[in-house]
């Protein structure tokens, strides 16, 4: 071990390790910002290395080292709360909520007479009242105790991956964590603290979630995470990171640390194609059929539940009749889907040729090719989860020189405002939470050359900011690529 670690002091080549737990296969989110950073940080004269979920099998290309390592991927649970015990002790603290909200007024409002018939049962209830208490804080405690059960298992695997994938870290090295949650917080302040040569390299955390404001519990939880790794080393060896302004200023407020804002590293295959508008295109319109494009997870809070409707405008004002088409490339969750899109799924299939499903799974150049080769991209995410949270496929979307529709009140708006700058009310590529998405991508057709001419004069300033070596350029100069 002394002669490794002495080795590792004298090497000329730092290292640029990004850690990444979730990253089980190709393809996908996880696997194209890793490769692309892992990239950047080679021609930027790393070593690269990438430490994944054990799942991985294969490699990212010559000059990046892979040691699949981790058991857990970030979402997963070692051990998992029965539902029902869940179910119950939530409910149950819902009941009592409510009754001591109301139970003032209401004795206010009752008169005299019933208010000492009701004191007479409420004393011989008081043994009923007194059990149904007891019930509920024995079963408050022991989802605690569950809570706590289930994280901990994780934080010692997390640990116990990262501390036997982790090669020896010398001055000038780099590990970079772009997704991490709350017990791998933890798991990584108790790898910070038990290997000292890990305290020599700089350390880059990435909290691209929002704060979790709906649960004070998770909330308490991801702050004592974040806090434990930042009394684990020096500060000056540790940035924190958002990849939006508002995400920053959010977890600044919630845990009194510097965060600051990281590029997203859009890949070099995102570029306006010629094949989507081509000559003449301003004066005769856009090359048929028309491809409306919607990508992601088929999940409520992405807005799939509300393709049937933007199907049913775009048939009404005759577009879906061979000159529009809608393609979705999607898939819906195994485990515990959403009822709303599920039957928002069945409606789309009913819409025959008009709406075309891309089912396979996509490789990189695939996926490209269908973001560049999009008229409008459909964006019509639920507001409240994405006010401050960045999305890739807007930022893969603006870089292809694509029209977009966003909802109004979050990231995407705001970007999109800022890049496509027209000095309209309202902007083409933003819809209110109360407008009919499809009416609007109507009206945004009706107008597509000159709103595309705007989307590609967007789409170099966009890449020029958010690129792979834009990331890893921030990365050292936030800490001066100090030794």
């Amino acid at each position: 071990m002394r002669r490794k670690n002495a080795e590792t002091f004298l090497k000329s080549t730092p290292r640029f390790i990004l850690v990444d737990q979730s990253l089980r296969s190709f393809g996908g989110h996880y696997f194209n910002y890793a490769t692309r950073v892992l990239e950047a940080a080679a021609r930027a004269g790393f070593e690269a290395r990438l430490i994944c979920n054990r799942a991985f099998k294969g490699g990212l290309g010559e000059g990046i080292d892979v040691s699949p390592a981790f058991r857990y991927s970030t979402f997963e649970t070692a051990i998992a709360t029965p539902r029902s015990i869940r179910e119950f002790a939530l409910r149950t603290r819902r009941v009592f909520a409510s009754v001591r909200a109301n139970a003032v007024d209401w004795w206010r409002d009752s008169r005299f007479a019933f208010k000492a018939v009701i004191a007479m049962l409420a004393l011989l209830c008081i043994p009923l009242v007194a059990a149904g208490a007891l019930v509920a804080v024995v079963a408050y405690a022991l989802l605690t105790i569950l809570n706590r059960l289930r994280h901990e298992p994780k934080v010692r695997a997390f640990e116990r991956d990262l501390s036997r994938a982790m090669p020896p870290l010398a001055p000038g090295d780099v590990g970079f964590l772009p997704t991490i949650s709350a017990p791998e917080l933890l798991g990584f302040a108790r790898f910070l603290t038990r290997f000292p040569t890990a305290r020599l390299a700089n350390w880059h955390v990435v909290l691209r979630q929002d704060t979790p404001e709906s649960s004070p519990r998770k909330r308490r939880e991801f702050l004592r995470g974040v806090r434990a790794v930042a009394v684990s080393i020096d500060p000056a060896r540790l940035r924190w990171w958002s990849d939006t302004e508002a995400l920053r200023d959010a977890w600044e407020a919630a845990t009194g640390l510097g965060f600051e804002t990281l590029p997203i590293p859009v890949g070099d295959s995102f570029r306006p194609e010629a094949a989507a508008f081509g000559a003449g295109q301003v004066e005769g319109g856009p090359l048929r059929p028309l491809r409306i494009v919607y990508v992601g997870d088929a999940r409520k809070e992405k807005g799939f539940h509300v393709l049937p409707s933007v199907a049913r405008s775009l048939r009404e004002s005759g577009h879906l009749e061979g000159e529009t088409v809608l393609v979705v490339q999607s898939s819906v969750r195994v485990i515990d889907p959403e009822p709303e899109c599920l039957r928002a799924l069945q409606d789309l299939k009913s819409f025959g040729k008009g709406v075309r499903f891309v089912t396979n799974e996509l490789n990189d150049e695939e996926y490209a090719s269908l973001v560049r080769g999009a008229h409008v991209m459909l964006l019509l995410y639920e507001a409240a989860a994405y006010r401050r949270r960045s999305s890739g496929i807007l930022a893969e979307a603006m870089a292809s020189g694509v029209p977009v529709l966003v909802p109004e009140g979050t990231w995407l708006a705001s970007s999109v405002r800022e890049m496509v700058s027209i000095g309209a009310r309202p902007h083409p590529f933003v819809i209110d939470a109360d407008e009919d998405a499809g009416a609007r991508l109507v009206e945004l057709l009706k107008d597509w050359p000159r709103l595309r001419l705007l989307a590609l004069g967007a789409s170099e300033p966009w890449r020029a900011r958010h690129n792979p070596d834009a990331l890893v350029r921030r990365l050292l100069e936030s800490c001066g690529r100090n030794g």
